[in-house]
C-alpha cells in the first residue's frame, strides 16, 4: 500500500512525500521529502499563493504488472510541462523530462489535472493530462499511455475559455462502464462545452456549447456509468 502527496512550499518548489504503509517519507526514511522541482525563480505561475496549480500526479492502473508508476507533472515556466515517474518497487524518481509534442498555443501553462481511468484494464492503460495554458485562453489535453510509458494523441480542446487564469474552468473524470474519457469546460456566455474520448483511441469527440448555468471559478465533474 502506498500514497503519494505532491505539495509547492513556501518557497515554491515541489515537494514529493510518500506513505509506504507505516509513515511519510522518501519511501525508505521517515519524514524525509523528494524534491521534484527546486527552481522558485522559475515558478512563474504563482503557486505560492494559490491562484493556479500548475501540477498533479496520478497512479497507472494496470491489472498483471507489479511496477506500477505514479506520474507527476508540473510546469516549471516554460511552455512545456515536465515530468517524472515515480517507481514504487525501486522506490526511485525519474529524471525531469520535457513533454515536447503538448500543444502551446496559450504559453505557459496555468492548470494541470491528471486523470487516472476508473477500473483497472489489462493491455490498455491511460493517464489523461488536460492543461489550462496562462494566455490566450486554450485548453488541451495529452495522454500517458502505460503499456509503453510515452505520451501521445494530443488535442487543442478550446481556445475560448473564459479570460481569467486564475480560475479553474474545466473538469475531466474516466466513466466506469468503459473506461472513456468525459471533459466539461466553461465557455463564455455561460456556455459549457463537452469533450469525449474512447478508450486507447485517439477520437477526441468535441460537442457544441450546452446552454449551463454560469461557471465563474472552480469546475469538476463525475461520472456514475
Amino acid at each position: 500500500n502506498e500514497f503519494i502527496a505532491v505539495v509547492s512550499n513556501s518557497s515554491g518548489a515541489l515537494l514529493m512525500m510518500v506513505y509506504n504503509g507505516s509513515c511519510w517519507g522518501d519511501g525508505i526514511t521517515c519524514n524525509t521529502p523528494i524534491v521534484v522541482h527546486n527552481h522558485p525563480a522559475q515558478n512563474v505561475n504563482n503557486q505560492i499563493n494559490n491562484s493556479v496549480r500548475a501540477f498533479d500526479v496520478a497512479y497507472e492502473n494496470l491489472t498483471g504488472r507489479d511496477d506500477q508508476l505514479a506520474v507527476i507533472v508540473y510546469s516549471n515556466g516554460s511552455n512545456f510541462p515536465v515530468y517524472r515517474t515515480w517507481n514504487s518497487t525501486a522506490k526511485s524518481l525519474s529524471s525531469p523530462v520535457e513533454i515536447q509534442n503538448t500543444y502551446r498555443n496559450g504559453g505557459r501553462i496555468g492548470w494541470i489535472k491528471l486523470v487516472e481511468m476508473a477500473n483497472a484494464a489489462t493491455g490498455n492503460n491511460e493517464i489523461a493530462l488536460i492543461m489550462r495554458h496562462e494566455a490566450g485562453d486554450d485548453l488541451s489535453g495529452i495522454i500517458w499511455h502505460a503499456t509503453n510509458s510515452t505520451w501521445g494523441c494530443n488535442k487543442t480542446l478550446s481556445t475560448t475559455l473564459e479570460a481569467a487564469t486564475e480560475f479553474k474552468d474545466f473538469g475531466a473524470a474516466y466513466r466506469k462502464r468503459n473506461n472513456s474519457l468525459f471533459v466539461a469546460m466553461s465557455e463564455p456566455t455561460a456556455n459549457m462545452k463537452v469533450v469525449n474520448k474512447t478508450l486507447n483511441a485517439c477520437d477526441w469527440k468535441i460537442s457544441g456549447n450546452i446552454a449551463s448555468v454560469e461557471i465563474h471559478s472552480v469546475m469538476d465533474v463525475g461520472v456514475d456509468e
